[in-house]
Formats: structure tokens, sequence, C-alpha cells
């Protein structure tokens, strides 16, 4: 039996608004207008999720491939973009070994200093494991170039995501998505 190789890519697009006259008279645009530029392959089953821009340059993006627990850095400009690195996350202090988890979301600090990346626990009960436990995630701080080492960690709640690191850089707030009925008070949390 074959298995099917899926090929992420990551797309740039080139946005401009306009008046719907198109004069430029500097009013309210009613036109967003809409270009591909290039795409580019991420990796094979890479599954890349989310791409941010890296503050304090005016060509680089990082993004999170998931299924391969890594963080890409892509250069940019007018006429397509290309992967400058593809590099993975340190094993987690929750998870040695990244056997049992995945990333699927970043933020990038406002100044650039630190990139804040989500990594959900994959190991839960299922009828075959059934003494197996929830575990909750954890988001990891990391240096913003590659090879992307650990600043700080935190565990979370279970399956983070979503992921937003306030202007000021002093507040990240993660959506967790999965709720093992636990309450808001349970100091296990």
């Amino acid at each position: 039996m074959t298995r099917p190789i899926l090929f992420s890519t990551i797309a740039l697009l080139a946005l401009g608004a306009c008046d719907d006259d198109d004069t430029g008279g500097g009013g309210a645009a009613d036109v967003l207008r809409i270009q591909p530029i290039a795409s580019v392959v991420a990796g094979t089953d890479a599954n890349p999720e989310v791409v941010r821009f890296l503050p304090g340059t005016s060509d680089k993006a990082i993004f999170v491939a998931s299924k391969i627990n890594s963080l890409g850095v892509i250069s940019y400009d007018d006429n397509g973009l290309s992967i400058e690195s593809l590099t993975s996350v340190p094993a987690s202090q929750y998870d040695a070994g990244n056997t049992h988890s995945y990333l699927t979301s970043i933020a990038v600090a406002p100044d650039g200093s630190f990139v804040a990346v989500a990594r959900v626990d994959t190991r839960c009960p299922t009828p075959a494991n059934a003494s197996a436990a929830l575990e909750p995630g954890s988001i990891l701080f990391v240096n913003p170039a590659p090879p992307h080492a650990i600043i700080s960690e935190v565990q979370v709640g279970y399956a983070p995501d979503s992921l937003h690191i306030s202007a000021d850089g002093n507040w990240a707030v993660v959506a967790n998505e999965a709720d093992p009925e636990r309450s808001l008070d349970d100091s296990n949390l």
C-alpha cells in the first residue's frame, strides 16, 4: 500500500487598497486587491499552520510546522519567497524527545526579542490505552533566530492554540481548546 505524500506550502500575497474610483483621494478603501506573488514548499508532511512577520525586519517571517515540531524562517520580497531555515524546536521539559507533542501556534514579541510557541501534548486515553492521562500543553518562549533555543517554558491548559502577545510584550494569552472537565478554580490547572 502506498501512502500519499503531502507537500505543505506557504504563499506570499501582495495587498493593495484603493478607492472605487482609483483616484487615490485618501478616503476609505472600497476595494482590496490581492495578488499572489509566490509559494514555497515547507516540507513533506510539515503542516505549516501559522506565519508571523518578524518585527525589526522588512523581509522576514517565521512559521510553525506543527507535525515536524519545527520553526521556519522565510525571506520575502516583491519577487518571491524562500525558506532560510527549518529548525526542530528543542525538546520540552514536559515531553523529552518531542515524542508526544506537536506545535500549534506562534506569536512574536513586538520588539522581536522572543517567539512564543504553543505545544500540545498528544497523550490521551484511548480504548487501547485507558490508563493514559491527558496531559496539559505548554508555551515555549524561544529565541527567534535558529536554533530557537528555549528561553523559558510554562505549562498551560489542555491543547493550547491561538497564541498572542500584548503590544507591550508583557503578557501572553492562549486559547486552550480541550477541557478535561475541570473547574477554573482547580489547582491542578
